[in-house]
């Protein structure tokens, strides 16, 4: 571990010398590597040994991402609007924190300096409270209006997976069009956003294009059998194949059939056997190259012409055109028909493997993970796949040679393991009051489902047993919380005649906490009715004030 570490500090260090801080953002594009280590040192820091995190603390590396600074934020702002030309951040992956403090300047604009709303409207900010399905939707359109302009075209394909996420919502607005309302199909008809129906007349365009060649194939050679390594127009020939192969499994339209009669289009067997040899050879020069290199990831630098028809042959897959028999055949000797599913298995290991280089570990978070968010989840499922024996034994293979540790964790395992750091809690602390955050904040959430669980009747009784034989109340819920929290209110405001409950005395700390959640809440339209009313009747006030009181003693 000390080497890649002894690196990635000696590039912090001097990014502290040159900027004062080390507050990389990650999205800073002269060194994502070093942005990324940040990222997840904030997300994995605590764990660290005590002398690499002093050399840290030596820098004033800040833990907490929730404290970072009024500018950095904005910094991260004026890059995503640089690269996307909106400020509609979603809600996913690691924008999260970013869309959460956009959307925390337009619930407390009036709290703003002048400058800072100066910055933000600067940038064409949005203060608008919308909805969050509101806003994908903008944030999404606003995406198609840039690869427009990049292309000169509105026809994302999901093989390319820097637009996979645009590509799923353009094909869902195809598929779901009567939902759109009457502004939005203006915006995308203005753009040129091709329909279900436009798609179709295109597709018709490509096969008219395919008969006219072969009509021009036909006057040059007097024939219509494109060889099948024609090279000169090796679309034309998997074209020529194509439609042989549809009008055995399914006929063929009657207008398009006639049109390849009309000009003696051959539907020979002789053609198909043609066809079957140039597979077995194919096939069979697969099974070489796998003998010589020990994988069928055909690179194009080794074999061009098989990689061809290796990516032809997942094309004919997914087509449904691949023969049963070809397909038994290929899968005998490892092939994986789905490339989709074999990338992303590469894609999850490369990031492990990542992982430990920079980390030292295989243990990832569950939680706050940054860029491997999903990747503990990715493992459970390895172990589980290999218990199985369903997990291939080449990826075996790979994930011992990173150490990858097979011990699967069974849940009566998990739970025991938390009953007993409860009861380690309990002996030190002498309650049971774990903190909602911080270093127990696992055991908190653990606390909170044995509870729901109670309330539901999915907790076992054996299970109930060894809590109550501790002294755990299984009666508190989230919502006598909340009822004991809007007491406290009730009871401050009787005292002194205000809700303006002072963040900086150590005592009303939680509650002023507490207060900000409900406002939050508010805002956001996520509070239920009787608490609304509730917290109405005594007078609270929705908007926090900007002046200060001085408490009565």
């Amino acid at each position: 571990m000390k080497k890649p570490w002894d690196d990635l500090l000696k590039k912090l260090q001097q990014y502290y010398q040159r900027y004062g801080h080390v507050n990389v953002s990650e999205a800073w594009e002269p060194d994502p590597t070093l942005a990324q280590w940040v990222e997840n040192l904030r997300a994995t820091g605590k764990k660290l040994p005590g002398e690499l995190r002093q050399e840290l603390v030596k820098l004033n590396f800040d833990f907490n991402p929730a404290k970072l600074t009024w500018d950095m934020m904005y910094d991260r702002l004026l890059l995503y609007w640089q690269k996307y030309g909106h400020t509609y951040v979603p809600f996913e992956g690691k924008l999260e924190v970013l869309a959460k403090w956009t959307h925390d300047q337009r619930i407390s604009r009036h709290q703003l300096a002048a400058g800072q709303i100066k910055k933000l409207n600067e940038i064409h900010f949005d203060w608008e409270h919308k909805t969050k399905h509101r806003n994908f939707w903008d944030v999404r359109f606003q995406e198609l209006k840039k690869f427009k302009e990049t292309y000169g075209h509105t026809k994302v394909v999901a093989t390319d997976k820097q637009y996979r996420q645009l590509s799923t919502w353009v094909h869902n607005l195809r598929a779901r069009h009567s939902r759109l309302t009457p502004e939005q199909k203006e915006k995308l008809d203005q753009l040129g956003f091709l329909w279900q129906e436009d798609l179709a007349a295109l597709k018709e365009g490509k096969w008219t294009l395919r008969y006219e060649q072969l009509k021009l194939f036909k006057k040059r050679f007097g024939h219509c059998n494109v060889p099948i390594k024609w090279s000169e127009n090796k679309a034309l020939a998997t074209w020529v194949s194509e439609q042989r192969l549809r009008q055995k499994r399914s006929p063929l339209p009657p207008d398009r059939k006639q049109l390849l009669d009309k000009i003696g289009f051959s539907w020979s067997e002789d053609l198909e056997k043609q066809y079957d040899q140039n597979w077995e050879v194919m096939c069979k020069r697969l099974r070489q190259y796998k003998s010589r290199y020990g994988h069928l990831r055909v690179a194009a630098a080794d074999d061009s012409e098989l990689r061809s028809w290796v990516l032809n042959q997942r094309v004919m897959f997914k087509k449904g055109y691949l023969p049963e028999d070809k397909q038994k055949k290929l899968e005998s000797i490892g092939f994986v028909l789905s490339a989709v599913h074999e990338v992303e298995w590469e894609k999850q290991f490369n990031k492990l493997k990542a992982f430990k280089k920079i980390n030292g570990t295989l243990q990832v978070p569950r939680k706050n993970a940054g860029i491997y968010k999903g990747l503990a989840e990715w493992q459970v499922l390895q172990r589980q796949n290999r218990a199985k024996g369903i997990l291939a034994k080449r990826r075996i293979k790979q994930l011992n040679t990173i150490g990858f540790d097979w011990t699967i964790i069974k849940p009566a395992e998990v739970w025991m393991e938390q009953y007993r750091a409860l009861i380690a809690f309990g002996k030190k602390f002498k309650h049971f009051r774990v903190p909602k955050k911080g270093r127990y904040q696992t055991l908190s959430r653990w606390i909170d489902r044995q509870r729901e669980n109670f309330r539901k009747g999915d907790l076992t009784k054996a299970r109930q047993q060894l809590l109550t034989k501790i002294g755990l109340d299984l009666s508190i819920s989230h919502q006598n919380t909340w009822i004991e929290k809007f007491q406290e209110l009730v009871t401050f405001k009787k005292k002194f005649r205000h809700f303006q409950v002072p963040m900086t005395v150590e005592e009303y700390k939680p509650l002023y906490n507490w207060m900000r959640h409900q406002r939050e809440a508010y805002h956001t339209g996520t509070m239920s009715k009787d608490r609304y009313d509730l917290l109405n009747g005594i007078g609270f006030n929705w908007n926090p004030p900007t002046g200060r009181r001085k408490m009565k003693k």
